[in-house]
């Protein structure tokens, strides 16, 4: 989604978010940088939906990618084998510590 899904209030987006928010669905959020698209220059950012959260249920990662990636054209971004890594292994830590467990 773009990065004003974050904070826009736009058609109820505002109530759309804070409803996801209380049912403790979101589980991850992801800032991605711009010109990671070639559809788009904007930013945007990943949302990890996710039900049956057991522990955790009031908490969110917010995950700031911004600043990663390198330029591949004039135009273009690319996040690099490493930035993946980084995003996927601070998910997969703060997912799978010991205090974290959902309904297998």
């Amino acid at each position: 989604m773009a990065n004003g899904s974050m904070s826009s209030n736009q058609s109820g987006e505002g109530e759309i978010r804070r409803r996801l928010i209380e049912a403790g669905l979101v589980d991850c959020i992801v800032a991605l940088p711009s010109q990671l698209f070639y559809s788009t220059m904007i930013p945007a950012c990943l949302w990890f939906v996710r039900r049956g959260k057991t522990q955790r249920k009031n908490e969110t990662l917010f995950i700031d990618a911004r600043k990663m990636g390198q330029m591949i054209t004039r135009k273009n971004r690319e996040l690099t084998a490493e930035d993946i890594t980084t995003i996927s292994t601070t998910y997969h830590n703060w997912r799978n510590s010991k205090d974290y467990e959902d309904i297998k």
